[in-house]
């Protein structure tokens, strides 16, 4: 997704491709693509940028329980709970709970679980 294909000649005249990700990355096969593109969503949903999308009902307690300030609207909640460190696994389990999806995975996965539920949700409410 995002990624575009060069094709290369060698002086020998044997063609092969490098693929390119939108994020400067390379890889010499498909294969190799597919892998980085993985690893770049996993890092990506562990940023946690998605979190501002839950309302603050969701994201009120998850601050209580760190200590935070539960005053504000869901970016501020947001902002506080990735300053201070982001999320437990337990605390990511407990959303997924909460959003109707399965618990079980690594931390990643249950991050980019989350983070692909509200993504679609956004996408169905900005369609006309």
């Amino acid at each position: 997704p995002g990624w575009s294909v060069e094709q290369r000649t060698t002086s020998s005249e044997r063609t092969y491709a490098i693929y390119h990700s939108p994020a400067g990355l390379r890889a010499a096969s498909l294969t190799d693509a597919w892998r980085k593109h993985d690893a770049e969503a996993e890092a990506e949903a562990l940023t946690l940028n998605w979190l501002d999308r839950l309302p603050p009902r969701r994201l009120k307690p998850l601050c209580e329980e760190k200590g935070l300030p539960t005053c504000g609207n869901s970016e501020a909640l947001a902002r506080r709970l990735r300053e201070s460190g982001g999320l437990s696994v337990l605390q990511l389990k407990a959303l997924c709970e909460a959003e109707g999806l399965v618990k079980q995975g690594t931390k990643a996965e249950i991050a980019r679980r989350l983070r692909d539920k509200l993504r679609r949700e956004a996408g169905a409410t900005a369609a006309p």
